[in-house]
């Protein structure tokens, strides 16, 4: 849970660091329970520090190691947490496959808490989101129709684990926009600033502030965006904000970019 945490409020180089020793201590003491939770949670910071290729062959490490002892709630988390890095590569030709055998494990396994169900909950959004932004015409409607529905899922999920209210609530604003419902939109990501700066969870603050801008067309926000991803090493997330490269990093105090928007 450490690893979570350190993450949550931006200290990805302590993340990484942790679990890294936590990998090589399941790994020395033959382990797998413990390498495998290792595993998921250097994905998790790997996700956000990059470069994702590293990132996915942690998780398709971890995910094959804990089917193999049938850690199924460590599964879950590994297999969730590969679909969100493979939506940020652009490449979810994987990604159902991956969420129905995830649905089918959490039934089968009778797995109905909150914390078993969260994170593949959100993956799901994020996924249908991607595919509904990608999709033209009638089927972007439809497409559409099934990301609000897997948002509306992972809200309910996510008001009892807080930790990824942040994440939801900017897909449902997204998937607003999208909808051509801008009001409905800058409200949710309202929120979703709000959750993120009350639990001092800067990289969230930050992707929605990223989120809001680059739809808005807001530069100011990106820029905010832009100097908290350089402050915590959200390589990631910082590419997908294309800052000019030569402009050294803004030392702006975490904050007084949390005040802003």
């Amino acid at each position: 849970m450490l690893a979570w945490v350190l993450i949550a409020r931006g200290d990805l180089a302590g993340a990484r660091t942790l679990t890294s020793e936590m990998v090589r201590a399941g790994k020395d003491a033959a382990d797998p329970q413990l390498t495998s939770w290792g595993f998921q949670n250097l994905g998790r910071a790997l996700v956000a520090l990059g470069p994702l290729p590293e990132a996915e062959a942690v998780l398709r490490e971890g995910r094959a190691l804990a089917e193999s002892i049938q850690a199924w709630d460590n599964l879950l988390h590994l297999q969730a947490m590969l679909v969100r890095c493979l939506v940020l590569k652009g490449e979810i030709q994987e990604c159902e496959g991956l969420l129905d055998e995830a649905h089918r494990i959490i039934q089968r396994e009778k797995m109905d808490q909150a914390f078993d169900s969260v994170e593949v909950l959100v993956a799901d959004a994020a996924y249908r989101v991607a595919v509904a932004e990608q999709e033209p015409g009638a089927s972007g409607a439809a497409a559409l129709r099934e990301a609000r529905r897997a948002c509306d899922k992972a809200a309910r999920c996510a008001r009892k684990m807080p930790m990824w209210l942040p994440t939801v609530l900017r897909l449902q604003g997204t998937a607003d926009w999208l909808g051509g419902h801008p009001a409905a939109a800058r409200r949710r990501w309202k929120e979703s600033l709000k959750v993120a700066e009350l639990s001092v969870f800067p990289i969230e603050r930050a992707l929605t502030l990223l989120e809001k801008g680059q739809r808005t067309g807001d530069t100011e926000l990106v820029a905010q965006a832009t100097a908290l991803f350089r402050q915590t090493g959200a390589n990631t997330y910082l590419a997908m904000a294309k800052p000019d490269a030569s402009v050294p990093a803004l030392e702006v105090p975490l904050a007084a970019t949390q005040r802003a928007a």
